[in-house]
């Protein structure tokens, strides 16, 4: 009966003390003070008031903690109830969490969303199709070379002009898959960034050899239908796209060596000019294309 008693006692003094926290925050925002800082003495008279009518004999010494939820029901109770009147939200922490604070004593909480910056190297796949690429395009010019040294008709001479036209065919489907990946994946920016001038000159260049990746394959796969043979494909047969002409043969072949000429000092001064931008401009223009064991 005495507990019975007790709680009911305590019940109606927890009642007390909401509508006295009530009224205490509407003078607090009247004030301009935060809430928050007449928290703690609520808690500490419910559990000084509980003690002393439980008859703890540690009630004269006991101290309690600041109010937070979980210490006990009524800590609990009323730092809910404190949350729901305040309107008080839970700040995260971090750099993209910032808080503005405005007249009429409220918070508001926003988000800093911060443009995210873009990678600063290609992915792997645009990046190993590029140096793959590459290794093909020096076979492409050791194999045409190589074949003069060798007479008309030899077996050597044929297999070095076949392995030309096979990795030139190869260069063409790649540079399709190239073309995709690239077209779905934003360019990684250059740090630092390089004057207008210079990127029109990148661009110009870049354009240029994926114009000259696409026609000349497609100009010896032409010129090879054009004198009647079929376009071989590493022991394969492409089909023909056109019929047997001579003339047309001739006039192909003058405009594939003529790229094919043009693409020597296109790719040297592509190479000149990314070794430039990492020792001399200092830029991460060669990096962002490096595999990953390379940038260590």
């Amino acid at each position: 009966m005495r507990r019975d008693c007790t709680a009911v006692l305590a019940m109606r003094e927890s009642t007390g003390i909401k509508q006295k926290i009530s009224s205490n925050v509407r003078r607090a925002r009247h004030e301009g003070r935060q809430p928050s800082e007449m928290a703690e003495r609520p808690g500490r008279s419910i559990q000084s008031g509980l003690n002393s009518r439980s008859g703890s004999p540690k009630s004269s010494r006991s101290t309690v903690a600041p109010l937070s939820p979980g210490k006990n029901p009524w800590s609990a109770a009323i730092f809910m109830a404190l949350q729901r009147i305040t309107a008080l939200k839970p700040v995260q922490k971090g750099p993209k969490r910032q808080i503005e604070e405005h007249f009429g004593g409220e918070d508001r909480v926003t988000t800093a969303i911060e443009p995210s910056a873009r990678a600063t190297t290609y992915p792997p796949s645009l990046i190993a199709l590029h140096w793959i690429t590459a290794l093909i395009f020096v076979g492409i010019l050791a194999a045409v070379e190589l074949h003069e040294f060798y007479p008309k008709g030899s077996p050597t001479r044929d297999l070095l002009m076949l392995t030309h036209k096979s990795l030139g065919l190869a260069i063409l489907f790649l540079v399709v898959v190239r073309i995709f990946i690239r077209s779905r994946t934003a360019a990684p920016s250059i740090i630092p960034t390089p004057p207008a001038w210079q990127t029109a000159i990148a661009h110009s260049a870049h354009a240029a050899l994926y114009a000259a990746m696409i026609a000349m394959p497609l100009l010896g796969w032409l010129m090879s239908n054009a004198a009647g043979r079929p376009a071989p494909f590493f022991g394969l047969e492409l089909p023909f796209i056109i019929g047997e002409n001579k003339d047309l043969a001739g006039t192909l072949k003058e405009v594939h060596e003529f790229i094919g000429n043009a693409l020597y000092y296109v790719i040297g001064l592509h190479a000149i000019a990314a070794l430039a931008h990492h020792h001399v401009l200092k830029n991460n223009t060669l990096h962002r294309m490096l595999p990953m064991a390379a940038r260590k």
